[in-house]
């Protein structure tokens, strides 16, 4: 029996493994991308620190990132140009913390639990709330902050709400530091 032709391949046959230079070729590619991608938001963060901390010089476009941003995490938009500067560097050295899955779960975790803490008014801060998702969301913790309070209020009330917040952030530390809680506990009592 033949075998089927399909464009320049035949059905069956077995792919070739890419030579030993192409594959460093690839990687030096996605190092260069890596590379210019923590570029870009380093200078993504300082243009962003431009327009809310000094307030001019960022034209029309820092005016409308900062809105946006503010609207998405509320009051949180203050940590935005440092946390862009931090990730923007580690993409350029190639920090190995980058591919830990626990930093990465504990900073997805612990800014969750901020900006619900935000909404929630917790931190003692934020515009009073009218309605849900009403004008002064971006002084407290955004939508998507707004969006974790509604969740967590309507469903375990405000005691739940707190419960959760002081657990996501503990949760947060733990696997941002990688330490034991046990072992805290345990070496606590001595």
């Amino acid at each position: 029996m033949g075998r089927w032709e399909i464009g320049t391949q035949v059905a069956g046959a077995r792919r070739r493994k890419p030579s030993g230079r192409a594959r460093r070729r690839r990687s030096a590619l996605d190092g260069q991308t890596r590379e210019l991608t923590g570029l870009g938001l380093v200078a993504l963060g300082v243009f962003l620190g431009v327009s809310i901390f000094i307030g001019f010089g960022a034209g029309p476009v820092g005016g409308w990132l900062e809105d946006g941003l503010r609207l998405l995490i509320g009051s949180a938009v203050a940590l935005a140009p440092a946390v862009l500067i931090a990730l923007g560097i580690a993409l350029i050295v190639d920090h190995p913390l980058l591919a830990a899955r626990p930093m990465r779960t504990g900073l997805l975790v612990g800014g969750v639990a901020l900006l619900i803490a935000l909404a929630a008014g917790i931190l003692g801060n934020g515009a009073e709330r009218d309605t849900w998702f009403d004008a002064g969301l971006s002084e407290r913790g955004g939508y998507i902050g707004e969006l974790g309070y509604y969740g967590t209020s309507s469903t375990v009330g405000g005691i739940g709400t707190a419960l959760i917040v002081i657990v996501g952030l503990l949760a947060a530390l733990v696997l941002i530091s990688g330490a034991s809680l046990g072992h805290i506990v345990r070496r606590g009592g001595e």
